[in-house]
């Protein structure tokens, strides 16, 4: 299946560009990419962008024209041809989009998709419509997967430098620009010309954008456009729910595409309640304002930790215990071990791992816990091995009920 942004169309979306995107995504995986362009955007412009692995493009609106309609205007056109020209302002708003964002020197031509419409029909509506040059009006013939393949391959423009398509990816999609100040940039050093004898080297600092935009990478883009439906409480109340799980090392743009997702959400939902959620505080603050500064007008997104979060869902007549701190967990799991353990090979590390394991896994019997299957845990236990830890985990669990140690922390038991 084709790389394409977003994976699956809104339920927004028409079902003329439903079909197409479907037709899109049978493409070879390995010759094209494709960008649905998203209905946030102000501007009038193509509804596809279709690049393939050398860098050649086509831009592709998709049309809603229906037989009755084509034949209303071949009507109108017997009284006036003149002052009929079948979709003269998508040709208007198209090269325009066109003259605005290709680069100087690049050729993307456009075309124009009739799903309802058939060659015949599509050339009695050619006779009165001014279409412009460079652009082509595609039947529904050519609208099948082994034609449409074909077609495209001829079709599409002359090789465009990746600066170029940098610049096009940047007009047809520019939810997913980078503003500089959330980049990060080493510093350069430049030779400063003070005699024609002496030179010194001073390190200057870049305060501008490089010649082309910062952008996220295609990893975060399918990341930032996954799932972008967002169900009414109706639909999540049947099983509506959705989890997707992003791994990435420190620095990878993690938080980076949270925030162009709330962002993004916003747009599209602007009736929505939008949530995000960490366990670092600082971290908070930072989303906080790179969201701003990306929707300084916009709604707001609601930013807390977890436990903030948790906090407030408390039921009102419940008593409330403070989380353990960090320090004051790892000495409780130490007297524990010390207690329960230290006598054998489970060391306090392995035990304060096996509680964290148990803990994600929501193992809260003994009976679960010898029937877990820990394959790739790093080290094998016994049965009676795993009786000793848990009666250890009970232990741990005891004091903690009883809150011999509640100090305030953002990281939970």
């Amino acid at each position: 299946m084709v790389l394409i942004f977003p994976d699956t169309p809104l339920i927004s979306t028409s079902p003329e560009v439903a079909r197409a995107h479907r037709l899109l995504r049978g493409l070879p995986d390995d010759l094209y990419a494709v960008w649905h362009r998203l209905s946030i955007h102000a501007e009038p412009g193509p509804d596809f962008w279709i690049r393939d692995s050398q860098g050649r493009s086509l831009w592709l609106k998709v049309s809603a024209l229906t037989p009755a309609n084509a034949k209303v205007f071949a009507q109108a056109g017997l009284f006036n041809a003149e002052a009929v020209r079948p979709l003269a302002a998508e040709h208007r708003d198209l090269t325009a989009f066109s003259a605005a964002h290709v680069p100087a020197g690049c050729t993307v031509p456009t075309a124009i998709a009739f799903p309802s419409l058939g060659q015949g029909d599509l050339e009695r509506l050619q006779a009165l419509a001014d279409v412009p040059h460079g652009l082509i009006w595609l039947p529904r013939e050519h609208l099948t997967a082994s034609a449409f393949a074909a077609w495209l391959a001829d079709h599409l423009g002359p090789p465009i430098a990746a600066d170029g398509l940098t610049r096009i990816r940047q007009a047809f999609t520019p939810e997913v620009v980078i503003p500089p100040g959330f980049t990060v940039r080493a510093a350069h050093r430049v030779n400063e010309s003070r005699t024609p004898t002496a030179r010194r080297t001073t390190a200057a600092r870049r305060t501008t954008a490089a010649l082309t935009p910062f952008l996220l990478d295609y990893d975060q883009e399918r990341v930032l456009k996954t799932d972008l439906d967002l169900s009414n409480e109706a639909q999540a109340a049947v099983g509506d729910f959705k989890v997707r799980l992003v791994n990435g090392v420190a620095g990878s743009g993690k938080s980076l595409v949270v925030v162009y997702r709330a962002q993004l959400l916003r747009k599209l939902y602007p009736e929505k309640k939008i949530l995000g959620l960490t366990h670092n505080r600082p971290l908070i603050h930072d989303l906080q304002a790179r969201y701003k500064t990306l929707a300084p007008d916009g709604k707001p997104v609601e930013w807390q930790t977890f436990l903030q979060w948790c906090r407030r869902l408390w039921p009102a007549g419940r008593a409330f215990k403070e989380p353990i701190g960090l320090e004051a967990r790892r000495r409780l799991a130490g007297e524990v071990w010390r207690e329960h353990l230290s006598d054998g090979a489970v060391t306090e590390l392995m035990f304060l791992d096996e509680l964290d394991w148990c803990k994600d896994r929501q193992i809260f019997s003994r009976d679960d816990y010898r029937a877990s299957d820990r394959s790739g845990r790093g080290f094998p236990l016994t049965e009676p091995q795993r009786d000793r830890i848990y009666t250890a985990f009970e232990a741990y669990q005891a004091a903690l009920n009883q809150g011999c140690l509640t100090m305030r922390t953002q990281i939970p038991a």
